[in-house]
Parts: C-alpha cells; sequence; structure tokens
C-alpha cells in the first residue's frame, strides 16, 4: 500500500477510535464497506468525483 494512503488510514481510523467512541467491531465493519466502495470505484460503476459531490450536497463536507 502506499504509504501516504497507509499515513491517511491510520490517522482516520484512530480518530474514529479515540474521538467517536468506534471500538473493534465498529472498525471492521467500516473497513468492510470501504472495500465495498473501493470495488465500486475499481469497476468503474461510481467515481471519487460522484463521491465527493454526495459528501459536499449531503453532509456538507468538502475534501480536498
Amino acid at each position: 500500500m502506499n504509504r501516504l494512503i497507509d499515513y491517511s488510514w491510520s490517522i482516520m481510523f484512530m480518530v474514529l477510535r479515540d474521538k467517536e467512541g468506534f471500538g473493534p467491531e465498529d472498525l471492521n465493519r467500516l473497513w468492510g464497506e470501504i472495500k465495498k466502495l473501493a470495488s465500486e470505484v475499481n469497476e468503474g460503476r461510481v467515481t471519487i468525483p460522484d463521491l465527493k459531490t454526495v459528501l459536499k450536497e449531503e453532509a456538507g463536507a468538502t475534501l480536498i
């Protein structure tokens, strides 16, 4: 795995654990959902710009 990606995932999962109270079951469930969505992106069923648009419009979250 790319070092930057590894750092990003590690930071995100630590924040979810420390600040949002995610336990092992929650983190494993989340990782499973991430892998499913990544497969959809790899298969061309959804794009990263699509995901960013949904996040912005539905959750008010703007990502870099």
